[in-house]
């Protein structure tokens, strides 16, 4: 059998389950019951075993006839929380700002299949620190909320308490508990150490009757009650073990090109140290070995090199890549539009379809009297030219890769500064910036 916290099966935070607790109940202390265990192969001179009102295991007392706790450790299952629903649009970027925990929810799965009904407890541990930071897509379709989404979830190492008898259910005991180190204490109580936690996961989101719900890849899912306003986002696990309060965040930035980067930011994110530098061909080299291999060339191991891509990811943000930042409060459009010709799929607003030259940066060769041409003879030229810039006739006789194109994404792209938030990063050339 092996055990999971709920946050560890399901990426959110260790009190979060995706079933319901077998109790979860507030437990009054360590204070006695008359539920009493099975005489069977136990003497006379035999403490006869009780269960306490908080489900851990005590004695009859000789004296009182009635349980005895007291030689329990301290041991509270947790009341629910609450917290106000009032659902709301939860679209955007969100990061933790608090976190109220009132009980532990443990998970078992086995070899056989199914998951056991949680084993409720409490967290040891005060010094457990959260990162949490979670991005909800707006789906394609306004009339059925949903999408999809990705979440950053981190936590240093905790110590839970649970009573091993939820075990039982599996029949198991908390030693048998391969993949977590679980140890048995006094009174049927089962203590595990939960390692550190840092990953990303990709999600699905979706609201049905007032409900947010996150499904990872696997399907396992995780029900909470929302608020979304404007600035905050307030999240209760279905189980009313959980609270999260998210603060609003908004993309910003795009990754810094690896030529403006210093050695130490080089090594991070789609750049590297070094560069093979002297002809064309050099370029294809992307280490001092097979730099060595090429005529001509030399390894520069002061310059960053690499490509970055036009936006940052959610990963990004994660990871602090250069340049890709989160912004508390809303960004602008800026940068400088890429021509129309060089748009991905016309989509950037102020372009249009049209008849033009298309096929891009070309060297001359053969191409006296074309702009960008230097030429001492007919056959000798140097220089490159666009094939944008060229009239029809021109392009049809030029040498290179040119071609007339009546489908060619033509006009001036919308400067970025004129664009709205949601159409910047449709214009390849314009980024999201902080104010």
């Amino acid at each position: 059998m092996s055990g999971v916290g709920a946050g560890l099966v399901l990426w959110l935070a260790a009190a979060c389950g995706s079933h319901a607790a077998t109790d979860d109940s507030p437990s009054p202390g360590t204070g006695g019951s008359s539920t009493t265990g099975g005489t069977s192969g136990t003497t006379s001179s035999d403490p006869t075993p009780c269960t306490c009102t908080n489900g851990l295991r005590g004695v009859i007392s000789s004296e009182t006839r009635s349980c005895d706790c007291s030689a329990c450790p301290e041991f509270t299952r947790g009341a629910d929380l609450t917290s106000a629903a009032c659902n709301g649009d939860p679209t955007g970027v969100w990061r933790l700002s608090s976190r109220e925990e009132s009980r532990f929810e443990f998970f078992f799965d086995y070899p056989t299949g199914g998951i056991a009904p949680a084993c409720v407890g409490q967290n040891t541990r005060t010094d457990q620190t959260h990162d949490f930071l979670l991005e909800l897509l707006p789906g394609v379709n306004p009339a059925e909320p949903g999408g999809n989404a990705a979440l950053h979830y981190s936590s240093t190492e905790t110590e839970v308490d649970f009573t091993s008898d939820c075990l039982q259910k599996g029949h198991d005991t908390c030693a048998s508990v391969t993949d977590l180190e679980c140890e048995d204490l006094d009174c049927g109580l089962c203590r595990c150490k939960i390692l550190a936690r840092d990953t990303v996961v990709d999600l699905s989101w979706s609201v049905d009757k007032g409900a947010l719900t996150l499904t990872n890849t696997q399907g396992g899912s995780q029900t909470f009650s929302f608020c979304a306003t404007k600035d905050q986002l307030d999240l209760q696990s279905s189980t009313r073990a959980l609270h999260l309060v998210l603060e609003r965040m908004y993309r910003a930035g795009r990754p810094s090109p690896c030529t403006e980067r210093t050695l130490t930011d080089c090594g991070q994110a789609y750049c590297h140290v070094g560069e093979c530098v002297g002809t064309d061909s050099c370029s294809n080299a992307t280490d001092s070995v097979t730099c060595a291999k090429y005529p001509d060339c030399e390894w520069d191991a002061t310059a960053c090199s690499g490509t970055v891509p036009p936006r940052c990811t959610f990963r990004d943000y994660v990871d602090h890549t250069p340049g890709c930042e989160l912004s508390e409060k809303a960004p602008h459009c800026g940068g400088a539009p890429l021509a129309c010709s060089a748009q991905p799929n016309c989509v950037a607003k102020g372009c249009l379809r049209g008849s033009a030259c298309t096929g891009g940066e070309q060297a001359c060769v053969l191409d006296e009297g074309i702009d960008g041409c230097t030429c001492t003879s007919s056959t000798n030229c140097s220089g490159t030219f666009d094939c944008a810039d060229l009239e029809q006739s021109q392009c049809e006789s030029v040498t290179g890769d040119c071609k007339w194109s009546t489908s060619a994404c033509i006009a001036t792209a919308t400067p970025c500064e004129q664009l709205a938030n949601s159409e910047c990063d449709l214009t390849a050339g314009c980024f999201l910036q902080a104010p």
